[in-house]
């Protein structure tokens, strides 16, 4: 789930906390900017709360639960190339 589809639904950062107390404090939820992405076991609340409204985008995390990075998509390019010793 995208942070921003949850605060459009929710009034913004403090309102996604609201619905999520005890367990998230607003500055928490403010993190959650850096990477655009909600936590999968917040995403699964909010999506409870929303009574199905929002879903929760499953190509946006891994098998794990983890937030797939966008830069972990794209091959290495590393200007230095390395020779094996012998």
């Amino acid at each position: 789930m995208l942070i921003q589809t949850a605060e459009s639904f929710f009034g913004g950062c403090a309102g996604i906390a609201k619905v999520l107390v005890p367990n998230r404090s607003v500055s928490a939820v403010y993190q959650w900017r850096v990477k655009g992405v909600v936590p999968l076991a917040a995403a699964q609340q909010l999506a409870d709360l929303s009574g199905g409204q929002l879903s929760i985008d499953a190509a946006l995390y891994d098998r794990y639960g983890n937030i797939v990075s966008k830069s972990s998509k794209r091959k290495s390019k590393s200007k230095f190339k390395h020779k094996r010793r012998a």
